[in-house]
């Protein structure tokens, strides 16, 4: 299957083609509960002191999933999701523990829909916006630590779910997750291509170039022109450690 590079205006009706719709209510609650277990998943290809080099196509797709909660769930809220990650990529980031970081904000979504969902609170739709936009700048900045172009992710999720879904979504094509044979091999071999740009071929390259040394930014889209509905975004990280990875 063709493998596409993905930017973030394409990315949200290629990505609600393989969402499962239910009310708002429910969308918000599966958006939110699986976006905290992709903090799990993002954290088991994390570098330990065993494994200093992680797989980086595995790495790579558990951000994508991590992007693509995000959009169900802006997507369940009305909002557009290419001016909201346009925007977190130009906030700016300091080089701080990012997977403390992901865990805090994605966290910070949870709590918020969890009282809308299961105590009966207004849901407050500015807050949640700032929530979301904080976790995209979160993702954004663990793609620049890992050298990784964020629309080469956005592609490689894009690839993964038209092979798990085929025609659109199903519980039963969720369950078996066919996809994750065909990408590791498809990412080994660096199958698909566009143009002179091919999302697999690309990050197995990095993979094996890459020495996960930080690099100060994700995206400099000095341009934008997006203007937050809100002033008081928190990009400060939640967590006082100095650690990295």
């Amino acid at each position: 299957m063709e493998t596409k590079l993905v930017t973030p205006e394409q990315y949200s009706a290629l990505a609600m083609r393989t969402a499962k719709i239910m009310d708002r209510r429910e969308m918000l609650l599966h958006g939110s509960l699986g976006l905290c277990t992709e903090v799990g998943e993002f954290a088991e290809g994390m570098p330990t002191v065993k494994n200093p080099k992680p797989e980086l196509m595995y790495v790579a797709k558990e951000i994508g999933d991590g992007f693509w909660f995000c959009n169900y769930i802006i997507s369940a809220m009305g909002m557009e999701f290419a001016p909201m990650l346009r925007f977190a990529e130009a906030m700016g980031y300091s080089q701080d523990s990012a997977l403390a970081d992901y865990a805090a904000r994605a966290g910070a979504v949870g709590s918020r829909i969890k009282a809308y969902g299961y105590y009966g609170k207004a849901l407050d739709s500015d807050g949640l916006r700032v929530d979301l936009m904080n976790v995209l700048n979160t993702l954004c900045k663990i793609c620049g630590y890992m050298q990784l172009p964020v629309d080469a992710v956005l592609g490689l999720n894009i690839h993964k779910l038209q092979e798990r879904y085929p025609e659109k979504y199903s519980d039963a094509d969720a369950i078996a997750r066919k996809d994750e044979p065909a990408v590791a091999g498809q990412a080994a071999q660096g199958t698909g291509s566009v143009g002179a740009f091919d999302p697999l071929t690309t990050l197995s390259a990095i993979a094996a170039e890459t020495d996960f040394s930080p690099s100060t930014s994700c995206s400099d889209n000095s341009s934008n022109s997006y203007e937050s509905s809100s002033s008081s975004c928190d990009t400060s990280s939640p967590s006082s450690s100095s650690s990295d990875f």
